[in-house]
């Protein structure tokens, strides 16, 4: 969802992800995050990214790594409802 000004990123595991996900959302799991982020924006530290899970934790576990590399703007929504809920009401006060 780079078009809203930032990069959604959906955590869970690709199996997760195929059962549904957050519209725009690109899979990355939180397990292999470190390695794969690089490939969706290179060395661009500054880039934002918003985070989600099922529940929060795993969200949670991928903040804390990309921080750990050097990622300035990253932003952990919670689990997928509470996301997709935080989202909404994002989009709503834009408007």
């Amino acid at each position: 969802m780079k078009g809203k000004g930032y990069l959604l990123i959906d955590v869970r595991s690709p199996e997760e992800f195929a059962t549904g996900h957050l519209e725009g959302a690109i899979n990355l799991p939180y397990g292999s995050i470190a390695q794969d982020i690089q490939d969706y924006v290179g060395q661009a530290r500054e880039t934002k990214l918003v985070l989600y899970c099922r529940s929060g934790r795993r969200s949670g576990l991928a903040e804390q790594s990309l921080r750990e590399l050097g990622f300035t703007q990253v932003r952990d929504i919670g689990g997928l409802d509470e996301a997709k809920e935080r989202l909404k009401q994002e989009e709503e006060a834009a408007a």
